[in-house]
Protein backbone atom coordinates (compact mmCIF):
# COMPACT_ATOMS: atom_id res chain seq x y z
CA UNK A 1 0.00 0.00 0.00
CA UNK A 2 1.38 3.95 -0.94
CA UNK A 3 2.96 5.00 2.02
CA UNK A 4 1.25 8.11 2.25
CA UNK A 5 -2.64 6.53 2.22
CA UNK A 6 -1.33 3.92 4.96
CA UNK A 7 -0.82 6.90 6.90
CA UNK A 8 -3.84 8.66 5.99
CA UNK A 9 -5.77 5.29 6.49
CA UNK A 10 -4.27 4.94 10.19
CA UNK A 11 -5.70 8.99 10.80
CA UNK A 12 -8.87 7.60 9.60
CA UNK A 13 -9.30 4.83 11.38
CA UNK A 14 -8.02 6.35 14.65
CA UNK A 15 -9.68 9.25 14.32
CA UNK A 16 -13.36 7.46 13.89
CA UNK A 17 -12.71 6.07 17.66
CA UNK A 18 -11.28 9.15 18.93
CA UNK A 19 -13.89 11.24 17.77
CA UNK A 20 -16.65 8.75 19.28
CA UNK A 21 -15.13 8.80 22.30
CA UNK A 22 -14.96 12.63 22.77
CA UNK A 23 -18.23 12.82 21.61
CA UNK A 24 -19.55 10.65 24.21
CA UNK A 25 -18.48 12.45 26.53
CA UNK A 26 -19.63 15.71 25.60
CA UNK A 27 -23.10 14.10 26.05
CA UNK A 28 -22.58 12.78 29.36
CA UNK A 29 -22.25 15.79 30.63
CA UNK A 30 -25.12 17.62 30.89
CA UNK A 31 -27.13 13.59 31.57
CA UNK A 32 -24.25 13.37 34.59
CA UNK A 33 -25.07 17.16 36.09
CA UNK A 34 -28.48 16.24 35.46
CA UNK A 35 -28.54 13.15 37.99
CA UNK A 36 -25.62 14.11 40.60
CA UNK A 37 -25.44 17.36 42.68
CA UNK A 38 -22.82 19.51 42.21
CA UNK A 39 -20.71 18.44 45.12
CA UNK A 40 -20.76 14.87 43.78
CA UNK A 41 -20.13 15.78 40.30
CA UNK A 42 -16.87 17.63 41.64
CA UNK A 43 -15.78 14.43 43.81
CA UNK A 44 -16.47 11.94 41.04
CA UNK A 45 -14.11 14.71 38.42
CA UNK A 46 -11.23 14.70 41.16
CA UNK A 47 -11.39 11.10 41.75
CA UNK A 48 -11.63 10.92 37.87
CA UNK A 49 -8.78 13.06 37.36
CA UNK A 50 -6.42 11.11 40.28
CA UNK A 51 -6.56 8.14 38.52
CA UNK A 52 -5.49 9.55 34.99
CA UNK A 53 -2.65 10.82 37.08
CA UNK A 54 -1.92 8.13 38.42
CA UNK A 55 -1.71 5.83 35.96
CA UNK A 56 1.33 6.76 34.30
CA UNK A 57 3.02 7.61 37.24
CA UNK A 58 2.27 4.35 38.97
CA UNK A 59 2.74 2.13 36.02
CA UNK A 60 6.05 4.07 35.08
CA UNK A 61 4.81 5.29 31.58
CA UNK A 62 4.53 1.52 30.29
CA UNK A 63 1.78 1.82 28.43
CA UNK A 64 3.63 4.36 25.63
CA UNK A 65 6.77 1.57 26.66
CA UNK A 66 4.62 -1.15 25.37
CA UNK A 67 3.33 0.40 22.36
CA UNK A 68 6.96 1.09 21.08
CA UNK A 69 8.63 -2.25 21.91
CA UNK A 70 5.70 -4.38 20.63
CA UNK A 71 6.44 -2.73 17.09
CA UNK A 72 10.55 -4.70 17.26
CA UNK A 73 10.00 -7.89 16.00
CA UNK A 74 13.31 -7.78 18.31
CA UNK A 75 11.61 -8.36 21.38
CA UNK A 76 9.71 -10.80 22.55
CA UNK A 77 5.72 -10.31 22.89
CA UNK A 78 5.08 -12.58 25.64
CA UNK A 79 7.81 -11.26 27.64
CA UNK A 80 6.58 -7.90 26.77
CA UNK A 81 2.71 -8.93 27.57
CA UNK A 82 4.52 -10.32 31.16
CA UNK A 83 5.96 -7.40 31.83
CA UNK A 84 2.08 -5.43 31.15
CA UNK A 85 -0.17 -7.73 32.89
CA UNK A 86 2.99 -7.55 36.13
CA UNK A 87 3.49 -3.71 36.84
CA UNK A 88 0.21 -2.64 37.28
CA UNK A 89 -0.16 -4.42 40.47
CA UNK A 90 2.84 -3.12 41.51
CA UNK A 91 1.25 0.27 40.64
CA UNK A 92 -2.03 -0.23 42.70
CA UNK A 93 0.04 -1.23 45.77
CA UNK A 94 1.85 2.42 45.33
CA UNK A 95 -1.63 3.71 44.76
CA UNK A 96 -3.10 2.35 47.97
CA UNK A 97 -0.07 3.41 50.05
CA UNK A 98 -0.60 7.39 48.67
CA UNK A 99 -4.27 7.29 49.45
CA UNK A 100 -3.74 5.82 52.65
CA UNK A 101 -1.39 8.45 53.67
CA UNK A 102 -3.70 10.68 51.83
CA UNK A 103 -6.73 9.81 53.78
CA UNK A 104 -4.93 11.09 57.22
CA UNK A 105 -5.36 14.23 55.39
CA UNK A 106 -8.26 14.56 53.15
CA UNK A 107 -10.96 11.48 55.08
CA UNK A 108 -13.68 12.63 52.02
CA UNK A 109 -11.74 9.69 50.40
CA UNK A 110 -11.91 6.87 52.42
CA UNK A 111 -15.06 5.69 50.76
CA UNK A 112 -13.91 5.61 47.52
CA UNK A 113 -10.42 3.97 48.36
CA UNK A 114 -11.53 0.32 46.68
CA UNK A 115 -13.21 2.33 43.78
CA UNK A 116 -10.14 4.49 42.99
CA UNK A 117 -8.09 1.45 43.27
CA UNK A 118 -10.69 -0.46 40.75
CA UNK A 119 -10.34 2.24 37.91
CA UNK A 120 -7.08 2.30 38.73
CA UNK A 121 -6.51 -1.19 37.61
CA UNK A 122 -9.22 -1.34 34.72
CA UNK A 123 -7.72 1.94 33.64
CA UNK A 124 -4.03 0.84 33.78
CA UNK A 125 -4.89 -2.33 31.96
CA UNK A 126 -6.95 -1.06 29.34
CA UNK A 127 -4.51 1.64 28.46
CA UNK A 128 -1.40 -0.70 28.49
CA UNK A 129 -3.40 -3.16 25.91
CA UNK A 130 -5.18 -0.79 23.82
CA UNK A 131 -1.15 0.40 23.43
CA UNK A 132 0.07 -3.34 22.73
CA UNK A 133 -2.59 -4.00 19.69
CA UNK A 134 -1.89 -0.60 18.30
CA UNK A 135 1.98 -1.75 18.51
CA UNK A 136 1.27 -4.54 16.79
CA UNK A 137 -0.60 -3.21 14.08
CA UNK A 138 -3.74 -4.10 14.98
CA UNK A 139 -5.67 -0.82 14.18
CA UNK A 140 -8.95 -1.56 13.54
CA UNK A 141 -9.09 -3.39 16.78
CA UNK A 142 -8.30 0.06 18.36
CA UNK A 143 -10.53 2.09 16.90
CA UNK A 144 -13.40 -0.72 17.86
CA UNK A 145 -11.74 -0.77 21.11
CA UNK A 146 -12.84 2.68 21.56
CA UNK A 147 -15.96 2.46 19.73
CA UNK A 148 -17.29 -0.23 22.18
CA UNK A 149 -15.52 1.46 24.95
CA UNK A 150 -17.54 4.86 24.51
CA UNK A 151 -20.73 3.02 24.11
CA UNK A 152 -20.74 0.91 26.85
CA UNK A 153 -19.70 4.30 29.20
CA UNK A 154 -22.98 5.77 27.64
CA UNK A 155 -24.53 2.92 28.52
CA UNK A 156 -23.56 2.27 32.17
CA UNK A 157 -23.86 6.27 32.89
CA UNK A 158 -27.39 6.14 31.79
CA UNK A 159 -28.11 3.32 33.92
CA UNK A 160 -26.19 4.01 37.29
CA UNK A 161 -25.72 7.25 36.91
CA UNK A 162 -28.83 8.82 35.33
CA UNK A 163 -31.73 6.30 36.09
CA UNK A 164 -30.34 4.09 39.11
CA UNK A 165 -29.10 7.69 40.58
CA UNK A 166 -26.15 6.20 42.33
CA UNK A 167 -23.85 9.73 42.09
CA UNK A 168 -19.86 8.81 42.45
CA UNK A 169 -20.60 4.79 42.89
CA UNK A 170 -22.10 4.72 40.20
CA UNK A 171 -19.96 7.59 38.09
CA UNK A 172 -16.30 5.43 38.68
CA UNK A 173 -18.71 2.29 38.45
CA UNK A 174 -19.38 3.11 34.90
CA UNK A 175 -15.83 3.33 33.91
CA UNK A 176 -14.72 0.38 36.27
CA UNK A 177 -17.19 -2.40 33.62
CA UNK A 178 -16.88 -0.17 31.13
CA UNK A 179 -12.87 -0.76 30.76
CA UNK A 180 -12.74 -4.29 32.10
CA UNK A 181 -15.27 -5.34 29.00
CA UNK A 182 -13.51 -4.12 26.62
CA UNK A 183 -10.01 -5.56 28.24
CA UNK A 184 -11.59 -8.98 28.13
CA UNK A 185 -12.60 -7.97 24.57
CA UNK A 186 -9.24 -7.60 23.37
CA UNK A 187 -8.13 -10.84 25.60
CA UNK A 188 -10.51 -12.94 23.37
CA UNK A 189 -9.33 -11.65 20.14
CA UNK A 190 -6.56 -11.84 20.25
CA UNK A 191 -6.48 -15.13 22.07
CA UNK A 192 -4.06 -13.79 25.05
CA UNK A 193 -3.21 -17.08 27.14
CA UNK A 194 -3.07 -16.06 30.98
CA UNK A 195 -0.52 -18.86 31.66
CA UNK A 196 2.05 -17.69 28.79
CA UNK A 197 2.40 -14.54 30.20
CA UNK A 198 2.29 -14.98 34.16
CA UNK A 199 6.23 -15.63 35.17
CA UNK A 200 8.64 -13.96 36.36
CA UNK A 201 9.40 -10.99 34.12
CA UNK A 202 12.34 -10.57 32.22
CA UNK A 203 14.70 -7.50 34.21
CA UNK A 204 16.55 -6.67 31.13
CA UNK A 205 13.73 -5.80 29.15
CA UNK A 206 11.78 -4.61 32.10
CA UNK A 207 14.90 -2.52 32.96
CA UNK A 208 14.80 -0.85 28.98
CA UNK A 209 11.50 -0.32 28.72
CA UNK A 210 11.37 2.02 32.56
CA UNK A 211 14.05 3.35 31.07
CA UNK A 212 11.78 4.59 28.01
CA UNK A 213 9.07 5.40 30.02
CA UNK A 214 10.21 6.97 33.06
CA UNK A 215 11.09 10.34 31.45
CA UNK A 216 7.72 10.32 29.16
CA UNK A 217 6.24 10.45 32.61
CA UNK A 218 8.27 13.29 33.73
CA UNK A 219 7.58 14.67 30.62
CA UNK A 220 3.70 14.42 30.96
CA UNK A 221 3.86 15.99 34.26
CA UNK A 222 6.19 18.98 33.61
CA UNK A 223 3.38 19.45 30.73
CA UNK A 224 0.92 19.63 33.49
CA UNK A 225 2.42 21.85 36.02
CA UNK A 226 3.20 24.42 32.54
CA UNK A 227 0.19 24.34 31.28
CA UNK A 228 -1.38 24.99 34.85
CA UNK A 229 0.87 27.53 36.55
CA UNK A 230 -0.66 30.06 34.83
CA UNK A 231 -4.06 30.02 35.97
CA UNK A 232 -2.75 29.95 38.94
CA UNK A 233 -0.55 33.23 38.73
CA UNK A 234 -3.56 35.14 36.91
CA UNK A 235 -5.81 34.60 40.06
CA UNK A 236 -3.29 35.43 42.33
CA UNK A 237 -2.20 38.59 40.54
CA UNK A 238 -5.49 39.74 38.89
CA UNK A 239 -8.21 37.67 40.65
CA UNK A 240 -9.82 34.49 40.06
CA UNK A 241 -12.18 36.14 37.66
CA UNK A 242 -9.81 36.45 34.91
CA UNK A 243 -8.44 33.27 36.15
CA UNK A 244 -11.94 32.26 35.25
CA UNK A 245 -11.96 33.88 32.21
CA UNK A 246 -8.91 32.40 30.84
CA UNK A 247 -9.83 29.05 31.66
CA UNK A 248 -12.94 29.55 29.50
CA UNK A 249 -11.19 31.14 26.44
CA UNK A 250 -8.60 28.76 26.45
CA UNK A 251 -10.88 25.94 26.20
CA UNK A 252 -11.53 26.28 22.41
CA UNK A 253 -8.23 25.44 22.06
CA UNK A 254 -8.76 21.56 23.33
CA UNK A 255 -10.25 21.35 19.83
CA UNK A 256 -6.58 20.95 18.85
CA UNK A 257 -5.99 18.57 21.35
CA UNK A 258 -8.42 15.78 19.81
CA UNK A 259 -6.77 16.60 16.12
CA UNK A 260 -3.53 16.61 17.12
CA UNK A 261 -3.57 13.03 19.30
CA UNK A 262 -4.98 11.40 16.29
CA UNK A 263 -2.14 12.88 13.97
CA UNK A 264 0.27 11.53 17.12
CA UNK A 265 -0.93 7.91 17.46
CA UNK A 266 -0.90 7.97 13.24
CA UNK A 267 2.63 9.14 12.92
CA UNK A 268 4.11 7.06 15.75
CA UNK A 269 2.98 3.82 13.58
CA UNK A 270 4.27 5.18 10.38
CA UNK A 271 7.36 6.56 11.68
CA UNK A 272 8.31 3.87 13.10
CA UNK A 273 7.77 1.65 10.20
CA UNK A 274 9.43 3.69 7.38
CA UNK A 275 11.96 5.26 9.68
CA UNK A 276 15.55 5.25 7.48
CA UNK A 277 18.52 7.29 6.57
CA UNK A 278 17.35 7.09 3.19
CA UNK A 279 13.32 8.01 3.29
CA UNK A 280 13.87 11.71 4.29
CA UNK A 281 11.45 12.41 1.53
CA UNK A 282 8.29 10.91 3.31
CA UNK A 283 9.39 12.28 6.35
CA UNK A 284 9.66 16.10 5.20
CA UNK A 285 6.22 15.52 2.86
CA UNK A 286 4.46 14.83 5.83
CA UNK A 287 5.84 17.12 8.37
CA UNK A 288 5.38 20.19 5.79
CA UNK A 289 2.38 18.73 5.25
CA UNK A 290 1.33 18.63 8.87
CA UNK A 291 1.94 22.11 9.20
CA UNK A 292 0.09 23.34 6.71
CA UNK A 293 -2.98 21.50 8.24
CA UNK A 294 -1.86 23.04 11.05
CA UNK A 295 -1.83 26.41 9.74
CA UNK A 296 -5.33 26.27 7.44
CA UNK A 297 -6.89 24.29 10.84
CA UNK A 298 -6.17 27.37 13.10
CA UNK A 299 -7.44 30.32 10.54
CA UNK A 300 -10.38 28.44 9.67
CA UNK A 301 -11.32 28.30 13.72
CA UNK A 302 -10.13 32.10 14.03
CA UNK A 303 -13.03 32.57 11.39
CA UNK A 304 -15.76 31.19 12.89
CA UNK A 305 -14.36 31.62 16.56
CA UNK A 306 -17.20 34.67 17.21
CA UNK A 307 -19.61 32.05 16.66
CA UNK A 308 -18.08 29.26 18.65
CA UNK A 309 -17.42 31.59 21.29
CA UNK A 310 -21.13 33.22 21.64
CA UNK A 311 -22.65 29.29 21.39
CA UNK A 312 -20.11 28.57 24.71
CA UNK A 313 -19.08 31.35 26.78
CA UNK A 314 -22.72 32.34 28.39
CA UNK A 315 -23.31 35.67 30.93
CA UNK A 316 -20.42 37.24 32.18
CA UNK A 317 -17.80 34.99 30.29
CA UNK A 318 -18.66 36.72 26.96
CA UNK A 319 -15.25 38.87 27.14
CA UNK A 320 -13.15 35.88 26.83
CA UNK A 321 -14.11 35.89 23.25
CA UNK A 322 -11.40 38.89 22.53
CA UNK A 323 -8.64 36.31 24.03
CA UNK A 324 -9.56 33.21 21.66
CA UNK A 325 -7.91 34.38 18.91
CA UNK A 326 -4.33 34.83 20.30
CA UNK A 327 -4.47 31.67 22.45
CA UNK A 328 -5.48 29.52 19.02
CA UNK A 329 -2.00 30.73 17.75
CA UNK A 330 -0.26 30.71 20.99
CA UNK A 331 -1.94 27.76 22.67
CA UNK A 332 -3.20 26.35 19.81
CA UNK A 333 -0.93 26.27 16.77
CA UNK A 334 2.31 26.21 18.25
CA UNK A 335 1.72 23.53 20.83
CA UNK A 336 0.40 21.13 17.78
CA UNK A 337 4.05 22.54 15.88
CA UNK A 338 6.64 20.04 18.48
CA UNK A 339 4.15 17.23 17.74
CA UNK A 340 5.78 15.87 14.51
CA UNK A 341 9.57 15.84 16.18
CA UNK A 342 8.46 14.04 19.32
CA UNK A 343 7.13 11.05 17.50
CA UNK A 344 10.84 11.26 16.15
CA UNK A 345 12.01 10.75 19.44
CA UNK A 346 9.88 7.25 19.74
CA UNK A 347 11.28 6.15 16.96
CA UNK A 348 15.06 6.20 18.04
CA UNK A 349 13.46 5.40 21.86
CA UNK A 350 15.23 8.67 23.12
CA UNK A 351 12.51 9.93 25.11
CA UNK A 352 15.54 11.84 27.87
CA UNK A 353 15.47 13.92 24.77
CA UNK A 354 11.76 14.72 24.83
CA UNK A 355 11.76 15.40 28.69
CA UNK A 356 14.80 17.81 28.06
CA UNK A 357 13.44 19.99 26.01
CA UNK A 358 10.33 20.00 27.92
CA UNK A 359 12.09 21.26 30.70
CA UNK A 360 13.99 23.79 28.84
CA UNK A 361 10.37 24.95 27.87
CA UNK A 362 9.14 24.89 31.01
CA UNK A 363 11.73 27.16 32.34
CA UNK A 364 10.81 29.72 30.24
CA UNK A 365 7.02 29.52 30.41
CA UNK A 366 7.70 29.78 33.90
CA UNK A 367 10.15 32.84 33.74
CA UNK A 368 7.81 34.95 31.10
CA UNK A 369 4.57 33.59 33.47
CA UNK A 370 6.28 36.27 36.23
CA UNK A 371 7.54 38.72 34.15
CA UNK A 372 4.37 38.78 31.57
CA UNK A 373 1.61 38.05 33.40
CA UNK A 374 1.40 41.17 36.13
CA UNK A 375 1.55 43.85 33.40
CA UNK A 376 -0.24 42.07 30.52
CA UNK A 377 -2.90 39.69 32.17
CA UNK A 378 -4.03 36.95 30.19
CA UNK A 379 -1.96 38.48 26.59
CA UNK A 380 0.69 37.69 28.96
CA UNK A 381 -0.09 34.19 29.57
CA UNK A 382 -0.75 33.88 25.66
CA UNK A 383 2.89 34.84 25.15
CA UNK A 384 4.87 32.83 27.84
CA UNK A 385 2.88 29.69 26.59
CA UNK A 386 3.74 30.82 22.95
CA UNK A 387 7.26 31.38 23.66
CA UNK A 388 7.25 27.85 25.51
CA UNK A 389 6.36 26.00 22.71
CA UNK A 390 8.37 27.61 19.95
CA UNK A 391 11.65 26.79 22.49
CA UNK A 392 10.51 23.23 22.25
CA UNK A 393 9.70 23.26 18.65
CA UNK A 394 13.49 24.90 18.04
CA UNK A 395 15.18 22.37 20.36
CA UNK A 396 13.49 19.32 18.72
CA UNK A 397 14.35 20.62 14.90
CA UNK A 398 18.34 21.13 16.09
CA UNK A 399 18.57 18.09 17.63
CA UNK A 400 16.71 15.15 15.24
CA UNK A 401 18.37 17.15 12.04
CA UNK A 402 21.53 15.57 13.61
CA UNK A 403 19.76 12.28 12.50
CA UNK A 404 17.55 12.62 9.65
CA UNK A 405 18.06 15.68 7.68
CA UNK A 406 14.27 17.19 6.91
CA UNK A 407 13.35 19.67 4.54
CA UNK A 408 11.44 22.22 6.23
CA UNK A 409 9.69 24.87 4.21
CA UNK A 410 10.56 28.09 6.62
CA UNK A 411 9.11 30.92 4.48
CA UNK A 412 5.70 29.22 3.89
CA UNK A 413 5.47 28.98 7.67
CA UNK A 414 6.59 32.56 8.52
CA UNK A 415 3.91 33.82 5.76
CA UNK A 416 1.44 31.85 7.24
CA UNK A 417 2.01 32.78 11.00
CA UNK A 418 1.92 36.52 9.35
CA UNK A 419 -1.17 35.71 8.18
CA UNK A 420 -2.37 34.00 11.39
CA UNK A 421 -0.89 37.31 13.16
CA UNK A 422 -3.37 38.98 11.17
CA UNK A 423 -6.25 37.66 11.50
CA UNK A 424 -6.17 37.53 15.21
CA UNK A 425 -5.39 41.54 14.98
CA UNK A 426 -8.22 41.64 12.84
CA UNK A 427 -10.79 39.92 15.01
CA UNK A 428 -9.55 41.76 18.36
CA UNK A 429 -10.50 45.21 16.98
CA UNK A 430 -13.39 44.78 14.82
CA UNK A 431 -15.70 42.16 15.79
CA UNK A 432 -17.83 41.91 12.60
CA UNK A 433 -14.94 41.89 10.05
CA UNK A 434 -15.78 38.80 7.84
CA UNK A 435 -14.94 39.84 4.59
CA UNK A 436 -10.96 40.52 5.45
CA UNK A 437 -10.76 37.39 7.10
CA UNK A 438 -12.08 35.31 3.92
CA UNK A 439 -9.44 37.50 2.31
CA UNK A 440 -7.01 36.33 4.68
CA UNK A 441 -7.94 32.69 4.70
CA UNK A 442 -7.71 32.61 0.94
CA UNK A 443 -4.60 34.00 0.72
CA UNK A 444 -3.72 31.34 3.81
CA UNK A 445 -4.85 28.42 1.51
CA UNK A 446 -2.90 29.73 -1.45
CA UNK A 447 0.33 29.55 0.88
CA UNK A 448 -0.48 25.94 0.89
CA UNK A 449 -1.96 25.18 -2.64
CA UNK A 450 0.68 22.19 -3.28
CA UNK A 451 0.15 20.49 0.13
CA UNK A 452 -3.79 20.64 -0.93
CA UNK A 453 -3.58 19.67 -4.24
CA UNK A 454 -1.52 16.58 -3.10
CA UNK A 455 -4.23 16.09 0.06
CA UNK A 456 -6.82 15.65 -2.50
CA UNK A 457 -4.70 13.44 -5.40
CA UNK A 458 -3.76 11.26 -2.06
CA UNK A 459 -8.06 10.92 -1.21
CA UNK A 460 -8.55 10.19 -4.32
CA UNK A 461 -5.82 7.73 -4.80
CA UNK A 462 -3.59 8.70 -6.99
CA UNK A 463 -1.47 6.05 -8.22
CA UNK A 464 1.37 8.44 -8.88
CA UNK A 465 0.98 10.18 -6.17
CA UNK A 466 4.01 9.13 -4.07
CA UNK A 467 6.21 10.34 -7.30
CA UNK A 468 4.10 13.35 -7.09
CA UNK A 469 5.12 14.12 -3.87
CA UNK A 470 8.57 13.32 -3.89
CA UNK A 471 9.15 16.18 -6.46
CA UNK A 472 7.59 18.74 -4.41
CA UNK A 473 11.23 18.44 -2.21
CA UNK A 474 13.23 19.14 -5.40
Amino acid sequence: MNIYRYFLKNISVIGLGSILAKGVVFILIPLQTLAMSTSEFGTAEMIYNIVNLSVPICTFGLSEAVMRFSMDNEHNKKKILNIALSIPFVGAIILLFALLVGSIFFKEIVPYIFYILATFLAFAYKDIFMQYIKGIGEIRLFAISGIVFSILLFIFNYGFVYKLKYGVNGYLLSQVLSNSIVLAMIFFILRVRLRDVFSFPDIILLRNMANYGLPLVINQIAWWLTNSLNRYLLAFYLGIGLSGIYSAAVKITLIFNTIILIFQQAWQISAIREFDENNIAFFSNVYNFSNAFIMLFTGFIILFSNIISSILFQGGFGIASKYVPALLITSGTFSALPVFWSVIYSVTKNSKGVLKSTILGAFVCVALDFWLIPKFGIFGAAIASGSCFFVVLVIRIIEINKILRIKIHFMKNIFALIILGMQSLLLHYFEYCYVPLVILQIALMAVYKKEIYFLLKLLWKNKRVEKQWEGVEK
